[in-house]
């Protein structure tokens, strides 16, 4: 068995470092062969670019953009690590350009800069080992290989070298310590099978308030640094107490550090004396008597002091938080007010998840280690350093948190860490020892919320074919007046997209939103674009990943997606998605004066997303793509929960790429199921190729014996691989990307499943895509187990000539509206369902491609916003590929008389028309939605904006966050989308200073005087 998993580990390292090659390896000396023969040589107007699909790149501003590789190694606790160039085989290449920096962000622009820092282009040697570290319970010794070194003018590339690793220290103390991550450290470490029994429990003296060492504590609060004096506060100790034996205890900062001090006294007849001048908090602790070895230390004050009363003395039951009794996995911090939803969630991991948490408040801690972030960083780690915290992996703050703490504020929850909540469980090095995930609550009803998606998510999942589906957006080459991401840059979004659906293709679908493909409109930005991806978010998707340029509340420049405006546009409820953003700013969650996009879509009423993962700051495009594409891989091929996921791709990093991807954050539960449906099982039967009109059979299985009931069968035309190229004179650089359009879809059905064995039938369509990537998939979801299950056939190869078939028969349509009771004349609501019952001995043409789509034209319009393509609506009967049925929701009728027509092409070309006419009615009921303020937060002025159903008389009251009204307005509206003007002063004409503020729209609707009213939040910040 033992020699299995070394060979196992051998295989790991190996695929993990394809360009590295080991060419003999004992626990102290290892010698690698070096390959780097697959780059590529670009130049720009500015720069060279060096490029390597198989290599990292530099990830530190200014430095030239070159490919590096880093192997950890696992080191003894006082070891060294010695690296040699045996050999080389390199080539001089003349360049005529400088090499590409890594750029640096412009928090101010938002912009880009490339600029050379002349002292990092100086030439470095091929390979650099690094400073000894910790992670865990290894030391270790990255050691980066730079092929790539700069000369004058010139490039010399080690195409081949041989280098060696030496390992000195004692290997003597070896020692096998249980745990949970051997994977990990597999991983992570390049020499693990090796040297895997050098393992070390870390133990670091870290300094708290000795609760267990006295029976009796006391909290003194004060409101600034002093000198006070106890009076008859101790009147409030036990008799028995001699004051000779009161101790003081506070906080002080020392360097980066916080240090629990005893506070020197004046004791005598006045009382007890004592100064916090150089303490830091507001609070110290006093206790007497206990089993301490030293003294308390003692001084004196002059007899001119002048001493002031503390602000609060209390008794207070302590409770020392290192003392744990049972092995732990998860701690969740909370603010008092969460304390019961914390207990809650630390449940709802236990059951489902076999995982032990313990929840602990925050102030507790504070009170143990200080009121600062560093006080819960060393609370964590004092945790982890025990023997019952050796499988503590996870971290959860529960609630929101600002770089403003000091601010009394709802969204000061829980304390940050100079906007990286990584810091708070990076113990030794720059790598976070636990994973760690925020939930940004600021109230209760957020938090009950939160909490009822996550159990439902969990333990009631939506199942349904939208899981199978990660959708993708890039930003387009636009940047300013020019174009960016030439070749193979790390601004090519589209093809840092394309590397991510590579990865992921054999497991999920990927539908694509590519910003190249939309035209700008007079405002420079891509409407079509956000239209498409709020479509495929609302049709449900299981990942939302969007790479490009953004901030905290935009993605692109071109508006893909704008947070105040377009959330209203979500209506996912029952399909939330992981929401990704691989660009600046979008999860900065720590500003004060308003919710960053990452926070937003967490709570969007009618849809958005179950978490989100964002980064706080500006981030590098390169390091981001590396990272998410890591991420995808453990979430999605190797199906860990999504906070694990990050965490380990993460550790993946290299040592200069640690600092960025510790700017993203996951915002949600850690222990999120985002799972696909498992890939099992085979299609086959299927012919080594097909013809257009050829009638089609499969057969598969999901290796799954115990399913029986009604599975899903789909069928997509090949795929297409498209090349997209621009230029904009006078620069003649071009912007070329390749990238592979998904195939139409032509078989959409309902498939009978018996002990896990399925089969179908489809007839291939006229104008069916040619080529060899054309995919069958069948999808099962078993409710009672809450798990889903997909099985793929993806190499399907569809000919261009077609089989002899002639059929002039039109497709059979049956037409109601709301309930197949309809009958054409009736009464029917305003939010109509559109239903159809087509049938044809030649299949229906679904393939969504122009001609071949099933429209609905709404009152014989011109108008194309009454022209409806419903084909994603249609869905074949079970077990048939010629009958089926179509619904679709319409919105928003007028009151009135209407025509509906539905256009259908069948697979052979031939059409029918089908017609209805019907009365929209409207229903008594008025109701407010889509409520937003915009901008907000409003600097001078701005726009209530809302739906209402009905026409109405609209009421808009602001109060302060203490409930005082401060003004009103008032305004008849019609029904539908609107905006109300607000100056952005009270009612006495005023502006109203920085704040949070609640506003609240009543509509009563005209005439018969029904009402209805929302509240809502708005900030001010000038």
């Amino acid at each position: 068995m033992k020699l299995k998993v070394i060979l196992v580990l051998v295989l790991f390292t190996s695929l993990l470092y394809s360009q590295v090659k080991i060419l003999e390896s004992h626990q102290d000396y290892y010698l690698l062969q070096i390959d780097f023969t697959d780059y590529t040589i670009r130049h720009s107007n500015e720069f060279s670019e060096i490029e390597s699909p198989t290599w990292s790149s530099e990830s530190i501003a200014g430095y030239p953009n070159l490919p590096v590789e880093e192997l950890k190694f696992i080191v003894p606790a006082n070891g060294r690590l010695e690296v040699n160039i045996i050999s080389q085989e390199n080539k001089r290449i003349q360049l005529n350009k400088p090499i590409v920096p890594v750029p640096f962000y412009n928090e101010f622009t938002k912009n880009y800069d490339f600029v050379i820092n002349k002292e990092f282009y100086r030439k470095r040697p091929a390979v650099i080992s690094g400073e000894r570290q910790r992670f865990r319970i290894y030391n270790f010794i990255p050691v980066q290989i730079w092929p790539v070194q700069l000369l004058e003018s010139a490039v010399n590339i080690n195409e081949k070298m041989l280098i060696e690793v030496k390992i000195s220290g004692d290997f003597s103390n070896k020692k096998f310590i249980s745990n949970n991550l051997k994977d990990l450290y597999a991983e992570m470490f390049f020499n693990y099978e090796s040297n895997h029994m050098l393992a070390s429990r870390p133990q670091n003296e870290i300094s708290h308030m000795p609760f267990s060492q006295a029976d009796f504590w006391y909290k003194l609060e004060f409101r600034s640094p002093d000198i006070y004096l106890l009076t008859e506060e101790l009147e409030n100790l036990p008799n028995f107490v001699e004051l000779q034996t009161i101790r003081i205890f506070g906080f002080q900062k020392i360097k980066e550090d916080i240090q629990v001090i005893q506070v020197p006294l004046q004791v005598d007849k006045e009382g007890v004396a004592f100064s916090t001048e150089n303490l830091t908090g507001n609070f110290v602790w006093l206790t007497f008597g206990g089993r301490f070895n030293q003294k308390s230390p003692r001084r004196t004050f002059s007899e001119n002091t002048v001493f002031r009363k503390i602000d609060k003395f209390q008794q207070f039951e302590v409770k020392d938080l290192t003392q744990l009794r049972d092995q732990i996995n998860s701690i969740i911090i909370t603010p008092q007010e969460f304390s019961d939803q914390a207990e809650q969630l630390a449940s709802l991991h236990e059951v489902n998840f076999d995982v032990n948490t313990l929840v602990v408040q925050q102030q507790s801690i504070f009170d143990q280690y200080g009121q600062v972030p560093r006080a819960i960083k060393n609370y964590l780690q004092e945790i982890y350093e025990q023997p019952e915290g050796e499988n503590l992996i996870s971290v959860i703050l529960l609630g929101a948190g600002t770089r403003n703490w000091e601010v009394a504020s709802p969204k000061n929850r829980i304390i940050t860490f100079n906007g990286k909540d990584d810091n708070f469980v990076s113990f030794y090095s720059s790598y976070p020892e636990l994973a760690i995930s925020r939930i940004p609550v600021q109230t209760t009803e957020k938090l009950n919320l939160i909490l009822d998606r996550i159990k439902a998510y969990i333990e009631s999942p939506n199942l349904g074919w939208w899981r199978n589906k990660v959708l993708l957006t890039a930003d387009d080459e636009h940047k300013g007046e020019g174009l960016e991401g030439t070749g193979t840059s790390d601004f090519n979004h589209t093809l840092k997209c394309e590397e991510t659906a590579a990865i992921i293709r054999d497991y999920v679908q990927t539908e694509k939103v590519y910003g190249i493909e939309y035209n700008f409109d007079e405002y420079n930005n891509k409407p079509d674009a956000r239209q498409a991806i709020v479509d495929k978010i609302n049709e449900g998707c299981l990942i939302w990943y969007y790479i490009g340029h953004g901030d905290e509340d935009v993605l692109g420049d071109e508006e893909y997606f704008n947070g105040s405006q377009h959330l209203r546009q979500l209506q996912n409820q029952d399909m939330l998605n992981l929401f990704i953003a691989g660009s600046c700013s979008v999860g900065k969650y720590d500003e004060l004066n308003y919710d960053c996009l990452a926070e937003k879509i967490l709570f969007q009423e009618n849809g958005g997303s179950i978490a989100s993962i964002a980064a706080s700051r500006g981030s590098n495009p390169g390091s981001n793509a590396e990272l998410f594409n890591r991420f995808m891989e453990q979430a999605i091929i190797d199906r860990r929960n999504v906070g694990i996921s990050l965490w380990r791709a993460k550790l993946e990093s290299k040592s200069r790429s640690i600092y960025n991807d510790t700017l993203y954050h996951l915002f949600g539960d850690i222990y999120l199921p985002i799972l696909p449906p498992q890939v099992t099982g085979e299609i086959v039967g299927l012919p080594d190729s097909v013809l257009v009109k050829q009638t089609v059979d499969f057969t598969g299985n999901f290796s799954q014996p115990q399913l029986t009931g009604t599975g899903i069968g789909k069928v997509y035309d090949s795929s297409s691989w498209i090349t997209y190229t621009n230029v904009i004179p006078p620069d003649t650089t071009e912007y070329t990307v390749t990238y592979l359009r998904k195939g139409n879809s032509i078989y959409n059905a309902n498939i009978s499943v018996e002990q896990g064995e399925f089969s179908g039938e489809f007839i291939v369509p006229v104008g069916a895509n040619d080529g060899d990537m054309g995919l069958v998939a069948a999808y099962y979801a078993d409710e009672v187990n809450h798990r889903d299950y997909v099985s793929y056939y993806n190499s399907l190869n569809f000919k261009p000539q077609s089989v002899h078939g002639e059929s002039e028969n039109p497709p059979q349509i049956q037409l109601w509206l709301d309930s197949k009771k309809f009958a054409s004349g009736d009464y029917v609501s305003t939010n109509p369902i559109l239903i159809a019952h087509i049938q044809d001995e030649n299949g229906i043409n679904i393939s969504g491609a122009p001609g071949r789509k099933i429209l609905a034209l709404l009152d014989r319009s011109d108008n194309p916003e009454n022209l409806f393509d419903v084909t994603p609506g249609f869905i074949y009967a079970t077990d048939s590929h010629t009958e089926g049925e179509l619904s679709w929701q319409l919105y928003d009728l007028e009151p009135g008389k209407h025509t509906l027509q539905l256009l259908v092409y069948d697979n052979f070309g031939n059409s029918s028309l089908a017609e209805a006419e019907f009365f929209a009615q409207e229903s008594n009921k008025i109701t407010i939605r889509d409520m937003l303020v915009y901008p907000n937060p409003i600097k001078k002025d701005g726009y209530f904006t809302f739906v209402v159903t009905e026409d109405s008389d609209i009421k808009i009251s602001i109060y302060t966050i203490t409930g005082k009204k401060i003004k009103t307005i008032t305004s008849s509206v019609q029904k539908g989308y609107n905006q109300i003007y607000w100056n952005g002063r009270d009612a006495d004409g005023d502006r109203i200073a920085n704040n949070t503020y609640f506003y609240k729209i009543r509509a009563k609707k005209l005439p018969n005087g029904k009402s209805t009213e929302k509240i809502g939040k708005l900030i001010i910040s000038k």
